[in-house]
């Protein structure tokens, strides 16, 4: 994995998933796929794209959640949106 959050935020996310998918966070290995391996359907997608963007402040583009992404994935997702500046030009 070439970006990673910091510990805390990575357990952050590892909640999220774990409550928003019931599922235990012992499931939530880096290469659990979301949707295949731990069963999340499109609206759980939508659920937890949107406490991660909230949680965060951050914005995930939908096409990010194309293909069934795995939890290393999303951490890798979640550091490197976390890494870009922030666009305030509204």
């Amino acid at each position: 994995m070439k970006h990673m959050p910091s510990n805390t935020d990575t357990q952050a996310v590892l909640e999220i998933l774990a409550k928003k998918l019931s599922v235990p966070q012992e499931q939530l290995i880096a290469s659990a796929r979301i949707q295949a391996d731990l069963g999340a359907d499109s609206l759980d997608i939508a659920d937890i794209s949107m406490v991660l963007e909230e949680r965060f402040r951050i914005a995930i583009p939908d096409e990010q959640w194309g293909h069934d992404l795995t939890v290393g994935e999303v951490l890798e997702l979640l550091a490197r949106l976390q890494s870009q500046p922030v666009n305030s030009g509204e």
